[in-house]
């Protein structure tokens, strides 16, 4: 990526000035010098040792500046602020932020960075690490003790997203648990948790766990339910598990994201796995054949030594949503 297409604009988030869009190499040499000493701290290996003036960033690295500074936020077309991104030239770029609730949420330039060092070394880029994730917590309305963890792999020069989400209810009340995962629970991915009809816009998180019932409870014994997206490289697997009396039952869902080789925001597997419901996208079948229901998580099965074949299933998000 050239430096002169690589423009960047200044938000005072404290004075709301916005600055016009500057040179990249500018913002090294007008940074404060409290964000440059952070900035070594977290980066020590990119600043010349001889140096002690403005920092020797390779052009990627400006990317992630706006994470470290105090008083500004940096946009440019890879930025991690999507409210923002709508008063640039190039329109609103809330799509170069992943986020699903409480599932996924990686910016854009973190995965091109990420793979720049796959491909260009590592000078170019962050380690796969920068990717991982944990976070763990309990709701207040219905005590649930939720897990979210994410993962990452390259497998044939294509980056490769796990997240693991585990619920359960502290008193093992299974109706409480229902009713999380039902309203609250999370989301697969926009296709399969989308409502049109919803002003707000708020998915049924795992649906296929809400229509299962029985008369001994909300959730009865069953097998994993396996599970891909028609409209993006989305494969997912939904485990339920007797833990005793006392906790009730875990729930447990994987979620498996191709993300491509994350050379641009434009290429399908980026795009597709952020557009919400757009009946003029190519789908998943049609752009892509090569990835056939469950081959996502073959993939990273594959990826960690493991020779498996999932057998997915097409889900229409229509279909899945009850709708």
């Amino acid at each position: 990526m050239a430096a002169a297409a690589l423009a960047i604009t200044l938000f005072d988030l404290q004075g709301g000035i916005y600055i016009p869009p500057v040179d990249p190499a500018m913002v090294v040499a007008t940074v404060c010098q409290k964000a440059v000493s952070r900035l070594k701290r977290h980066f020590p290996q990119l600043f010349a040792l001889s140096n002690p003036g403005p920092c020797n960033l390779p052009l990627e690295i400006i990317l992630m500046i706006a994470e470290y500074l105090d008083k500004c936020a940096l946009i440019s077309l890879a930025s991690t602020i999507p409210y923002y991104m709508e008063r640039l030239e190039c329109k609103k770029r809330i799509d170069l932020y992943l986020s699903f609730l409480l599932s996924c949420d990686i910016p854009y330039h973190h995965v091109r960075l990420v793979m720049n060092r796959h491909f260009y070394g590592p000078e170019h880029g962050l380690p796969l690490q920068a990717l991982s994730k944990r976070r763990n917590y309990t709701t207040l309305k219905h005590r649930i003790k939720c897990s979210v963890s994410r993962h990452a792999c390259i497998f044939n020069d294509e980056l490769l997203i796990l997240t693991a989400l585990s619920m359960t209810q502290l008193r093992g009340d299974l109706v409480s648990l229902k009713s999380h995962v039902e309203f609250s629970g999370g989301s697969i991915c926009e296709h399969l948790t989308f409502l049109q009809e919803s002003p707000a816009c708020i998915p049924i998180p795992f649906p296929e766990l809400a229509k299962k019932g029985s008369t001994s409870g909300p959730f009865p014994a069953c097998e994993p339910i396996y599970g891909s997206c028609t409209s993006c490289p989305t494969d997912y697997n939904i485990t339920m598990n007797w833990q005793g009396v006392k906790k009730g039952y875990s729930i447990e869902v994987l979620v498996y994201r191709g993300l491509g080789d994350c050379r641009t925001p434009e290429n399908w597997y980026w795009r597709n796995t952020m557009a919400r419901w757009d009946p003029s996208e190519q789908s998943r079948s049609a752009y892509s054949p090569h990835n056939p229901p469950g081959s996502i998580r073959d993939k990273w099965n594959e990826a960690g030594g493991v020779a498996e074949i999932t057998d997915g299933a097409w889900r229409r998000a229509l279909q899945v949503a009850g709708l």
